[in-house]
Formats: C-alpha cells, structure tokens, sequence
C-alpha cells in the first residue's frame, strides 16, 4: 500500500503514518533499521524474518518495475522533444558549430 507523505521542509523531522507502521507490521518493533540513499528510504525491521524479507524482495521488484516503466517513458518522452523541429534547427544548423548552441542572434 501506498502512502502519501506531505513533508514540510522547515521541520527536521518526517512522521511516518501509524497506519502504515501496523500495516507493515513494523508498529510494535523496538528497533528498525533505515536505509537511505539518494531519492529513496527503506525502513524494515533489525533482523527481518525469511518472511519479511520476502515480501520486502517483492514489494522492490513490484515498485522496480512501476520505475522502469516511468524511466521508458521519461526517455521516450525526451527522444520526441529532440525530433522536435526548433530543437534540430537550434542543435543541427549547419551555420552553429557542431555541439554547441553558439550565439543564435547570428542566425
């Protein structure tokens, strides 16, 4: 299940809904461990059970694949913009030089 989290950043800290502390069944851990990396936040349990850490495989294969799926069409989305005509004829005009943008008033 997802949650939406609306953090203000002037605080120093991020509640974590209770809901989905008992959904995750993580509400009555003593101790969680949270991992973070650029742009994302895993919380899971100290020592996660064999079934814990398979639901959790799950849950990242499930949400890897919804990322995949944005990331192809964020790139098809970027491969239309460059086939766009004022694109070419800013990036490939024979009178700039070639990679560069160059001054375009002399165009």
């Amino acid at each position: 299940m997802k949650f939406k989290i609306c953090h203000d950043p002037e605080r120093k800290a991020l509640s974590i809904p209770r809901a989905a502390l008992q959904i995750s069944g993580l509400d009555g851990q003593d101790e969680l461990h949270l991992h973070a990396d650029d742009g994302c936040v895993l919380l899971l349990p100290e020592r996660p059970s064999a079934g814990e850490a398979v639901k959790t495989i799950q849950m990242l294969v499930d949400i890897n694949t919804q990322l995949i799926s944005n990331l192809a069409a964020a790139s098809r989305r970027a491969m239309e913009e460059l086939r766009t005509p004022n694109f070419l004829f800013w990036h490939l005009h024979p009178a700039l030089p070639a990679g560069r943008s160059g001054d375009r008033s002399r165009i």
